[in-house]
């Protein structure tokens, strides 16, 4: 059940197995694994029965297929397909069932994909970790006690377990990143724009949002290329105008890669065994040829763009609270310190935003984007941890600004992983998650890999490159040290 997915397409291909097959494969473990798990929360398996064998038929009698006939998988709750319920965690929204596909959704079905359910998500997709009041709380496979990331945690956490051999997640903060190196698996934050995201919102269609991207998850770098294949294209109503051609990977062999060690940053410490890894993958790099600087002199303030970017993520993030909320959270922001820069202040900051403001920040951000431009002339790829931590344990306490997270002894913010964030998000580049390790209590430990943007054929290229020079990822056989709450509601 943790075949990859271009190994699944190739048997399918060769009728080794059928459509039904595999899907009833799926549906068997998770009706035997998940009630531990809790990442498969919405389920259409007689649809999808009924599709596989529609896809068994079309293949019988010689039909042209697509990239991937037959493939059952599975996306993202926040991502609507028609006749399931998209929720978002709301509650209120339990009754929101989609009438139509999400473009992305509709690109993996007319490319043969089945789909056979969808996977949990944290309430409006903010948190890194994924509970909420409509399907409760999913845990991670490697270790139930301890939270699969958010907000694509159930994508995640179902790609571990075993559940779905290939996923559909979306990153605004990390929310594909986090996951991916919680869980184990790959996973790809897209350039902003060539992935359409109409059909991502919890109130039906809406125009792109700013930062935010859909993007692919999987058990291997060949199936985020596969998807991306499938995936990148101009949303619906400018189909007809232009179309997207990515560039080439820069380099196809590592001694070819021009890599950027970045992990000294005073004021976002990282736990010590994410930083060996780290340090590990840069020895196997410059062991393979691969020119890595260890110190690299960054193009500007990164703390400075931290702050752009969390005002500028946080207004995506406060974009759904009704206007008493939005009022509330304006008139505690006038009563901040200028020198405030917590999450929680830029979040307040968000909701009193003006336009003139928000024009300001998207200015300051277009500097920030040439300046890069000009570091990738340089450099390839930036390799930087994806968290502070490995996968921590279940933390529903409110509010969420009084979590805190143990890093290397000491206690640190919950959201101090948001940093690492926001190198690739404010400046819309894409982003490359691979597992190359596990921490001494067994927990996967994950690396990100930024490239320069529309370099995303890059970063899975040196992603699929790295994979092949770390220690193998091994899923466990059966979810870890059950607990009795994941299933449930939030305790």
């Amino acid at each position: 059940m943790w075949e990859p997915a271009y190994r699944l397409l190739e048997w399918l291909r060769v009728g080794e197995l059928s459509s039904r097959e595999l899907l009833q494969a799926h549906i068997d473990r998770i009706e035997k694994t998940d009630d531990a798990v809790n990442a498969v929360v919405v389920r259409d398996f007689d649809r999808a029965m009924e599709s596989a064998r529609r896809a068994d038929d079309h293949r019988a009698r010689g039909g042209g297929t697509g990239a991937l006939h037959g493939l059952p998988m599975t996306v993202k709750e926040a991502f609507d397909v028609a006749g399931l319920p998209t929720t978002w965690g709301f509650p209120d929204r339990r009754g929101n069932v989609a009438p139509f596909h999400a473009e992305a959704v509709q690109r993996l079905i007319d490319a043969g994909a089945i789909i056979f359910g969808k996977t949990n998500v944290p309430l409006n997709l903010a948190d890194c970790q994924s509970y909420n009041d409509v399907y409760g709380v999913t845990s991670n496979p490697w270790d139930l006690s301890c939270t699969p990331g958010g907000s694509s945690g159930g994508s995640a956490a179902a790609l571990a377990a075993g559940f779905t051999p290939l996923e559909l997640g979306s990153d605004l903060g990390g929310s594909i990143r986090t996951p991916s190196a919680f869980c184990g698996v790959f996973g790809h934050k897209a350039s902003h724009g060539i992935i359409s995201s109409i059909g991502h919102s919890p109130s039906g269609p809406n125009p792109p949002s700013d930062i935010s991207v859909p993007g692919p998850m999987a058990r291997s770098a060949e199936d985020l290329r596969l998807a991306m294949n499938v995936l990148v294209a101009p949303p619906a109503h400018a189909d007809p105008a232009w179309r997207i051609a990515l560039p080439p990977s820069r380099a196809s062999q590592l001694n070819a890669f021009r890599v950027a060690f970045l992990i000294d940053q005073e004021r976002h410490e990282v736990s010590d065994e994410i930083v060996s890894e780290l340090d590990k993958a840069a020895t196997r790099l410059e062991r393979a040829g691969a020119r890595v600087v260890r110190h690299p002199t960054p193009p500007f303030d990164l703390q400075k763009a931290f702050r752009s970017f969390a005002i500028l993520s946080r207004s995506i993030s406060v974009a759904q609270s009704p206007p008493e909320v939005l009022d509330a959270m304006a008139a505690e922001a006038a009563t901040r310190e200028p020198n405030d820069d917590s999450l929680a202040a830029a979040a307040m900051r968000a909701a009193a935003l003006r336009h003139h403001e928000w024009l300001a920040l998207d200015r300051q951000r277009f500097h920030y984007c040439r300046a890069w431009d000009r570091f990738f002339r340089d450099y390839d790829i930036i390799l930087c941890p994806v968290h502070t931590t490995t996968a921590f344990p279940h933390d529903s306490s409110e509010p969420r600004e009084s979590r805190k997270l143990v890093v290397n002894g000491r206690e640190v913010s919950y959201d101090s992983y948001y940093f690492w964030m926001s190198l690739a998000g404010l400046s819309y580049l894409p982003a490359t998650v691979v597992p190359v390790g596990c921490s001494s209590d067994g927990l996967p430990i994950g690396v990100q890999a930024i490239g320069p943007v529309y370099g995303d054929l890059t970063t899975i290229e040196f992603a699929d490159l790295l994979a092949e020079i770390s220690d193998p990822i091994l899923y466990p056989a059966a979810p870890l040290s059950p607990t009795p709450s994941n299933s449930s509601k939030p305790q």
